[in-house]
């Protein structure tokens, strides 16, 4: 069985960010000063002085480290708006046949022993070959009940040595971000796991034709009703409330 934990990060880049800071500064300047000179020539209006020019203290840091050469990702996880961070996603794969795929969460520190060993436990069974990385929640994972023996590659050194690779949960990961940049394009955090459902059941019926794919979806479509409240997350909120 290959484990492995892999991000699926939204695809912003620089200038957008930018772009959002530069509209917070736009709307703050606007309620203390007014409209800017050009948008008072636009409408017609009598020029008033007084509007600043420049940028707030938070457009100049955004700006400062993005034209530095600083990663984005280098930013707490925290700083960052709920729209822009990672979703952690936790594989575990058969060698040559199904894989299972679990939401961790979305901050870095959801990778631990805490929150794998529970998911490994529950979908490995016993007497099972463990491949993994170096990670260190990995790390004395021989110990574990259902682990008969458990490999790690080094991918600093290579990505296969001596055989021991993670290189098919690799190709699943490669697969699920295509599907989502090239088909979904957005993937909202109240339906994500249903999306690495849908994966997983194409992932693991690959090898059957269209006609069998249909035939066995077909009978979970008639007579289901799904609510427009259970399609969008206000059904989370009527459920919290």
């Amino acid at each position: 069985v290959e484990v492995d934990e892999t991000f699926i990060m939204p695809n912003i880049d620089r200038d957008t960010r930018l772009q959002r800071r530069r509209k917070l500064h736009n709307a703050e300047q606007k309620k203390i000063y007014g409209l800017t000179k050009k948008q008072r020539l636009k409408l017609g209006i009598k020029q008033k002085r007084g509007r600043k020019k420049g940028t707030t203290k938070e457009v100049v840091e955004r700006m400062k480290m993005e034209r530095g050469g600083k990663p984005y990702r280098s930013e707490k996880p925290s700083d960052r708006i709920p729209f822009e961070r990672g979703v952690i996603v936790l594989g575990m794969m058969e060698r040559d046949g199904k894989i299972v795929m679990k939401k961790l969460g979305l901050d870095i520190r959801c990778i631990n022993q805490e929150n794998v060993l529970p998911l490994m436990k529950l979908h490995i069974k016993g007497d099972s070959t463990v491949i993994t990385d170096q990670h260190i929640i990995y790390q004395d994972l021989s110990n574990q009940p259902f682990v008969s023996e458990h490999f790690s590659v080094n991918h600093e050194v290579g990505y296969v040595i001596d055989g021991i690779h993670i290189n098919g949960v690799e190709n699943a990961w490669k697969h699920l971000k295509k599907l989502i940049n090239g088909t979904y394009f957005h993937v909202s955090k109240y339906h994500f796991e249903r999306y690495l459902n849908e994966n997983t059941y194409r992932w693991n019926r690959r090898q059957e034709g269209e006609k069998s794919l249909f035939d066995s979806f077909m009978p979970f479509a008639v007579e289901s009703r799904v609510s427009f409240v259970n399609l969008t997350s206000k059904g989370e909120e009527r459920m919290a409330a």
